[in-house]
């Protein structure tokens, strides 16, 4: 048997992941995977194209090699085949198939590379989130246990940076590659519901970006904010911000602005 570890983890807000009928909720290892794979890349701002694509290939494979780990996941995460409101601030306008937040579910990944795939996982579940909207707190995912030892998440920025060392020592927040890599950390104020921040994150969204913005389609946000829990009524948002490629907008310069004023209404 290769080696391997267990994650325990925790859904700390509404998970919004179905499967491709896109009628009910479900989780999937590749969607993980592709976690992990999108959040390696945002820690390697300092390597050019063509390196990070060779050392990314040797982790999570390409089309000419297979990855060096493989992942599954066993849970009882419940969905009762009910749609979750994915705009707070609006009601009945987006609802989506997911799972509701309080439930547990193991993520088992073996193979080689497992100690920086341990840190990548930490890092994820901190920044980031599963499913759809997890730029925007939902799919807020905190690890509980690693191989049945109890796990605190980090909770500063400081522990955050000292998380991402352990995996890029080079790590810095600026770099001239041309694609997302992270450029800043903030966690916000405590909150004293979850209901209550994901309502603040959603309507600080509203209005803050329009198509007509970009230059050509729209883009993903540069921005992502999760959620961490660090008592019963104790939620804080992480805000992530990543670097975006200029040339993508109209006016850039606006977009900056309102990426700030968006930060600014949740912190």
């Amino acid at each position: 048997m290769p080696p391997s570890l267990t994650f325990e983890c925790k859904t700390i807000t509404p998970m919004l992941m179905h499967g491709a009928d896109g009628a009910s909720a479900e989780l999937r290892p590749a969607s993980i995977k592709g976690i992990l794979r999108f959040w390696w890349r945002a820690i390697h701002g300092n390597l050019s194209l063509k390196d990070l694509h060779e050392q990314e290939g040797e982790i999570f494979g390409s089309m000419d090699k297979r990855s060096s780990f493989t992942l599954r996941v066993i849970h009882n995460l419940t969905q009762e085949n009910q749609k979750i409101e994915a705009l707070p601030h609006k009601p009945n306008v987006v609802k989506l198939y997911g799972f509701k937040q309080d439930q547990t579910f193991e993520v088992i990944i073996s193979g080689q590379n497992l100690n920086l795939i341990q840190n990548l996982f930490i890092l994820a579940t901190t920044l980031g989130g599963f499913g759809q909207r997890s730029r925007r707190g939902f799919g807020s995912v905190q690890i509980t246990k690693i191989d049945d030892m109890d796990f605190t998440p980090p909770k500063t920025e400081q522990e955050i940076k000292a998380k991402i060392a352990e995996i890029n020592s080079d790590f810095n927040y600026k770099s001239d590659v041309q694609y997302p890599y992270i450029k800043k950390i903030d966690i916000g104020q405590k909150v004293n519901k979850m209901d209550d921040l994901l309502y603040k994150i959603s309507k600080a969204t509203s209005g803050k970006c329009g198509k007509h913005l970009f230059k050509d389609e729209r883009m993903a946000s540069p921005i992502y904010v999760s959620i961490l829990r660090f008592g019963e009524e104790d939620y804080r948002p992480v805000i992530t911000t990543l670097n975006c490629v200029s040339e993508k907008y109209v006016d850039f310069n606006e977009m900056l602005k309102r990426q700030k004023a968006f930060k600014e209404a949740i912190l």
